[in-house]
């Protein structure tokens, strides 16, 4: 549903945002 899109999309960004923090500096 649009809905469920919606939200997904959200928390894609979300992860976009922590990522160009430097939040996935554990992978390392």
């Amino acid at each position: 549903s649009i809905t469920s899109l919606f939200f997904i999309f959200i928390l894609l960004i979300g992860l976009y945002h922590e990522w160009n923090q430097g939040a996935l500096e554990w992978n390392n």
